[in-house]
């Protein structure tokens, strides 16, 4: 009897062997990693669990839900605008100019914070941040990938970039991180310029933020909630809405570092609300379902210019990123919809097709 079941466990063994060598022939040969830890191990999940959605600040049409948390990063950066004007951050054409790529050094001892978003000025062509980066102190020479936001013009202004403070309204920053596509930014930008009927700037989307009669609409919004995230010190984020429909979520590692992103963000949702005729009023306890949709996100990881880690996130409300760094969420956006999977392919690698709710 024993001889038998040794005989027959030889055989299950055997059979196992020869089906796995038939099957290595259509096994996908790109090596998946799979890693689904709790969400204490995640701090993109960590961080939609622990946020308070508080009561919103109206003005007219905008709705703006502070975000709340008692843990914050004690970390320090220096935004990418104020490192321009302040001369540490050189931002430069690459080589003769091309559209989606600069380069920037630091030459500065902090750590310089990136904004998705963010608008640089001058040079061959005003462009846009495509992602979140954080650049290091004394970095040397870095690429970054950015989205032209001025169609037509190639001769250049200056020769290095500038800055005017500002970043590209919500609604232009979802269709870029969603498509990934510069026809659909482009077509963003003169949408935006239609509905508030500017020509000023001709293509660029710095008209904005230039014309006047924009500017001056956009101040009542600014001077109304613009005390937004002084009401409290847990303050470090903060969900958007346009009548009953999110616009977009952003969170920051502090309430400093949201302090000093708030002018600029502020004049952007301002932007987003006079674009918009949405009408009606986003329910506190939908802004809060968006918000916990963050503590079952799926998370994809990228790679980026900067230090830290980039992560595509997906929730079942929509889409979005975060930057982290030392186990810190430096920055999360999150807008309705969802985008296409778009994997990273690094040069001398196998495309990472991990789809995982942890880090690396």
């Amino acid at each position: 009897m024993r001889k038998l079941v040794v005989l027959a466990v030889a055989i299950l063994g055997l059979t196992w062997v020869l089906t796995a060598r038939d099957n290595r022939a259509v096994a996908n040969p790109v090596p998946v990693e799979v890693h689904i830890p709790d969400a204490s191990g995640n701090p993109i999940q960590k961080l939609g669990a622990s946020l308070v959605v508080a009561e919103p600040k109206v003005y007219r049409n905008l709705r703006i839900f502070p975000l709340l948390a008692e843990n914050q990063s004690g970390k320090s950066f220096l935004p990418i605008d104020r490192a321009i004007r302040k001369g540490d951050l050189e931002v430069r054409e690459k080589g003769s100019g091309e559209v989606n790529t600069v380069k920037v050094r630091n030459n500065g001892g902090s750590l310089v914070f990136g904004l998705s978003g963010d608008m640089i000025v001058g040079a061959k062509q005003d462009r846009m941040l495509k992602e979140d980066v954080l650049i290091p102190a004394h970095s040397g020479w870095l690429e970054l990938e950015v989205y032209c936001t001025e169609h037509g013009r190639w001769t250049a202004q200056t020769e290095k970039f500038g800055s005017i403070s500002r970043v590209v309204p919500g609604a232009l920053r979802a269709r870029a991180a969603q498509t990934e596509s510069q026809s659909e930014v482009w077509d963003g930008v003169a949408e935006a310029k239609s509905s508030l009927g500017t020509a000023t700037g001709g293509t660029a989307l710095r008209g904005l933020y230039d014309d006047p009669k924009v500017q001056e609409k956009a101040q009542d919004y600014v001077r109304e909630l613009m005390p937004v995230p002084g009401t409290s010190a847990r303050t470090i984020g903060v969900l958007v809405a346009v009548g009953d429909e999110v616009l977009c979520v952003d969170v920051f590692a502090s309430h400093s570092l949201l302090a000093d992103m708030w002018d600029k963000l502020l004049n952007s949702y301002a932007i987003d609300a006079m674009s918009r005729s949405a009408t009606g009023r986003l329910s506190l306890d939908d802004a809060r379902a968006f918000i916990r949709s963050l503590e079952d996100a799926d998370i994809e990881s990228r790679s980026t210019s900067g230090k830290g880690r980039l992560y595509r996130v997906t929730t079942g409300e929509g889409s979005g990123s975060a930057l982290v760094h030392d186990g810190d969420v430096i920055h999360l956006d999150l807008f309705p919809g969802h985008s296409a999977p778009k994997y990273d392919y690094r040069p001398g690698s196998t495309p990472n097709l991990e789809f995982r709710r942890g880090q690396h």
